[in-house]
């Protein structure tokens, strides 16, 4: 739900004390046409003389009016400055996008209490025949291919998962089984347990760092790719960076884990006898 606001260069309103007339802008649609107009009366029933530019037309056009100084101010859906403005549609609310709006010059009132909410008519009996209960129904055929795509992103990435922690825990328990000799040795030399530990963990993770490293970089690459199967988050999101290196690492850490207790249970003897 996206509520209205007006937004309006830093001090506009001093044009008032120049007997300037403030300059209202509205876009090309009956709600900002009709808000548009509240505002400029509003000011008027005040004694500060004011003119409504209506239908001046899209967001980007009010926008640049409003920062060139052709207009005092506008009204504007919260979420259009979150989306088309600021860039951020998780600042969706006042008190996050004032200060954003503030470092441009440009401040914003309040919510003025409407909302642009909509809602359906249709016959009842036809809305339960068609499953129609709000308008995101209405879509969910045609978005049926988008949500089955990012559902089989979605397995194919759980078992890309899968297969990245058993690749890690299964290449350092190799690589554990084949210096299986030289830890014998190691451990017969006076090596410590901390030495032996380290010499796994070290095998272990810097291929991870590596693969990571590498990883985390083609995700960058292939940004625009991906970015038209997300909502509400974006391609360089960093908790979902955040997520897959802490799956890695916990991989990692499994795979050492086991690794190191084998390592450590390993009896000299026996190791020097391998080959």
């Amino acid at each position: 739900m996206n509520g209205f606001v007006l937004a309006a260069a830093v001090g506009a309103w001093a044009s008032a004390a120049l007997a300037a007339p403030v300059r209202v802008g509205s876009k090309k649609f009956t709600e900002s046409y009709v808000l548009g107009e509240i505002a400029t009366r509003t000011l008027g029933a005040r004694s500060i003389p004011a003119e409504h530019r209506s239908g001046m037309g899209g967001t980007l056009i009010l926008w640049q009016a409003l920062r060139s100084g052709a207009i005092d101010s506008y009204p504007e859906y919260t979420g259009t400055i979150a989306q088309e403005i600021v860039r951020d549609p998780r600042r969706s609310t006042v008190a996050a996008i004032r200060p954003r709006l503030a470092a441009l010059g440009i401040g914003i009132t309040e919510p003025l209490g409407f909302n642009n909410t909509y809602a359906l008519v249709m016959r009842r009996a036809r809305a339960r025949a068609l499953h129609v209960a709000t308008i995101s129904d209405l879509i969910a055929d045609r978005l049926q291919p988008q949500r089955l795509a990012v559902a089989v992103l979605g397995w194919l990435g759980a078992l890309a998962a899968l297969v990245a922690v058993l690749g890690v825990s299964s290449l350092v328990a190799s690589g554990v089984a084949q210096r299986t000799h030289e830890i014998g040795v190691r451990v017969s030399l006076g090596a410590s347990r901390a030495r032996v530990l380290a010499l796994v963990a070290r095998q272990g993770l810097i291929p991870l760092a590596a693969g990571g490293a590498g990883g985390l970089l083609a995700a960058a690459l292939a940004r625009n790719l991906i970015r038209a199967f997300l909502r509400d988050i974006g391609p360089l999101d960093p908790g979902s960076f955040a997520a897959a290196a802490g799956l890695l690492l916990g991989a990692a850490g499994l795979g050492v884990g086991v690794a190191a207790w084998r390592a450590l249970s390993i009896d000299p003897a026996t190791a020097l006898r391998a080959e």
